[in-house]
């Protein structure tokens, strides 16, 4: 984060503490939109102690405790000794310290938006961008008296502060993953103007670097800049199947290997989407589907949802034994006799035991198409002792044309718990073929 055009004391954005990356100031936002991001300052102490009903604060309070950035929101504190205590980045967020000693205490980087200070006595305690109950950076006031203090700047000066907007923690590198709203906070010695100082600003982009800014004009016209710098990423990861094509026919034997392939999103891939393949069939014949899922982006968000591609797998067409592609078949013949092969990817021929089991399914049919007539089909048969082949018989329609004009199909179809299909031309072959009637 950055500000511009600021006078007055050098401001560090989050305190010498803060591991934040491009953190905006304190955690001051943690109580006035959720969520927010969870901001510390050096190791978390053992010794933190528990907040109760009412604000009662166990074990109860003690010169020289050491709360080094403990979570005391709302805790009730009023006239406590707190003499030289570590409240070093402690979030003391609306806790009431009313007539409370914070003598050489060091609060530095603490949060104190809403925090009740009446009557708190703090000589010589260290207040380096503390958070004051107004929401301004205590470097904004006297040094010595920090929020307790007259304001040290006469131009207005911001202390901006994520108050809304939805992740910004360790967990996702600080990625935002909606608009990201940022409360200015602006403090000066001299009048501000409402109109001309607006109390939010909310971001318009997304990327690495969003930045989101504003101006504030006082009564004597100084004008003051505040800038800050946060990453947001709005978008899922986009994940698409690879390797197979949804709704295509494959060769047993020649399936490619499914996979998903995860586009980044602004905040890029923290987890990339992984496939997994699931089928209706068996023996590597069937229905598949390629499922990719899983994808979450750096800044935690996942894909929309599973990612699916569909396809078959069967066995592949070897080509027709008869009729030769290109006959011309007799109208007056009673039926029209196919014979073909099915193979394996590579061409090798299927097995006997396939076959038969086709067959037997009523899984391999021919198919007639063409002017003229609806279309016809006939179940196929195995047939071991024609060199591995199937066979279908297919009574000629009556209303078949004759003539070169009139072009007919065969199509050799297989069903593999999905509905008939053309079964793959491998190699050279052609499913279907052209054929003509006389």
């Amino acid at each position: 984060m950055r500000f511009k055009g600021l006078r007055g004391p050098a401001f560090a954005v989050a305190g010498a503490g803060c591991v934040v990356a491009g953190c905006l100031g304190f955690s001051a936002a943690t109580a006035l939109a959720a969520p927010l991001p969870v901001l510390t300052s050096g190791a978390v102490t053992s010794a933190c102690p528990t907040v109760g009903a009412g604000g009662v604060v166990t074990p109860p309070p003690a010169p020289g405790v050491d709360w080094l950035a403990c979570n005391l929101t709302g805790a009730d504190l009023e006239d406590a000794n707190l003499t030289a205590a570590d409240l070093n980045a402690t979030d003391l967020n609306s806790a009431n310290l009313t007539g409370a000693n914070l003598t050489d205490a060091d609060l530095a980087s603490v949060n104190l938006i809403n925090a009740n200070l009446t009557g708190v006595t703090a000589s010589g305690a260290l207040w380096a961008d503390a958070i004051c109950p107004n929401g301004a950076n205590a470097n904004y006031y006297t040094t010595a008296d920090g929020c307790l203090g007259p304001v040290a700047v006469t131009t207005p000066s911001a202390t901006p502060t994520v108050t809304g907007g939805t992740g910004g923690k360790v967990a996702n590198d600080f990625w935002y993953t909606s608009a990201v709203t940022v409360s200015w906070y602006w403090i000066d010695a001299n009048s501000l103007i409402a109109s001309k100082c607006p109390g939010t600003t909310t971001s318009t982009g997304q990327g690495s670097a969003v930045e989101i800014s504003a101006t504030c004009t006082d009564s004597d016209g100084n004008v003051g800049t505040g800038s800050a710098t946060v990453k947001i990423d709005t978008g899922r990861p986009v994940v698409t199947v690879i390797g197979v094509i949804p709704g295509h026919d494959y060769v047993i034997g020649s399936v490619p290997q499914a996979g998903c392939l995860t586009s980044a999103s602004a905040s890029g891939i923290e987890t990339a989407a992984s496939v997994s393949i699931s089928t209706t069939g068996s023996h590597g014949i069937g229905g598949f589907t390629a499922t990719c899922a899983g994808a979450v982006s750096v800044a935690g968000t996942p894909q929309a949802g599973p990612v699916r591609a569909r396809y078959t797998v069967g066995y592949g067409f070897g080509g027709f034994i008869a009729p030769p592609a290109g006959s011309t078949l007799a109208k007056s013949a009673r039926d029209i006799t196919v014979r073909f092969r099915l193979v394996r990817a590579g061409d090798k021929a299927i097995t006997a035991a396939a076959g038969k089991a086709l067959a037997a399914a009523r899984d391999i049919r021919m198919v007639l198409r063409g002017p003229g007539i609806r279309s016809a089909s006939a179940l196929c048969e195995w047939s071991s002792a024609s060199h591995g082949s199937f066979s279908c018989a297919l009574s000629t329609p009556a209303k078949v044309r004759t003539g070169r004009k009139n072009k007919y199909t065969i199509t050799i179809e297989e069903n593999v718990r999905t509905g008939f299909y053309a079964v793959p031309a491998v190699g050279r072959t052609a499913n279907p073929e052209a054929v003509y009637f006389r």
